[in-house]
């Protein structure tokens, strides 16, 4: 009965295979390469690096990795990284903003940026990182300040005779 309910119902969750459709890819410790009459939606890397030859339709993100957009490369949205740099090369597009945290980047005389782009270099990566350390420290602080205040006793008046 089990498998004949199961046999009924399993059209119903078959997913279509198709080799030009839209994916997005994500990838830990190792590159992802986009050739050419590749398609993806959004593409995120972690200590990797991104290239692009062929079309992304989303975004490009890379932490701890470069992102590079090769002649014929094109990414419709954004496109960022934090700790890495961004190379958009000669004949290369990309559709939205470009910006590097903790990194550079390179634009080619003949690429194409729709949007705005932004660099902020490793002092400024160092900057992001230390000032939240040095707030919490300043709580800390203040807080045993108060705890310390809180346990010291008052000196007891003492009585005047008259």
């Amino acid at each position: 009965m089990v498998l004949i309910l199961l046999g009924a119902f399993t059209p119903l969750f078959a997913v279509e295979s198709d080799s030009s459709a839209d994916t997005g890819r994500v990838q830990t410790g190792r590159d992802i390469w986009v050739q050419p009459g590749e398609k993806a939606s959004d593409v995120t890397c972690f200590a990797c690096s991104i290239h692009v030859r062929g079309a992304v339709s989303g975004d490009a993100f890379a932490l701890g990795g470069r992102i590079v957009v090769e002649p014929g490369g094109a990414i419709a949205g954004d496109v960022a990284t934090m700790a890495g740099n961004i190379v958009v090369e000669n004949g290369a597009s990309v559709g939205g903003d470009v910006a590097a945290i903790g990194g550079r980047v390179r634009r080619f005389p003949q690429a194409a940026i729709g949007g705005d782009v932004a660099s902020l270099g490793i002092g400024w990566l160092a900057v992001i990182a230390l000032v939240p350390l040095v707030m919490l420290g300043l709580l800390v602080t203040l807080i045993v300040w108060l705890v310390r205040r809180s346990k010291q006793r008052a000196p007891v008046p003492t009585a005047v005779r008259v």
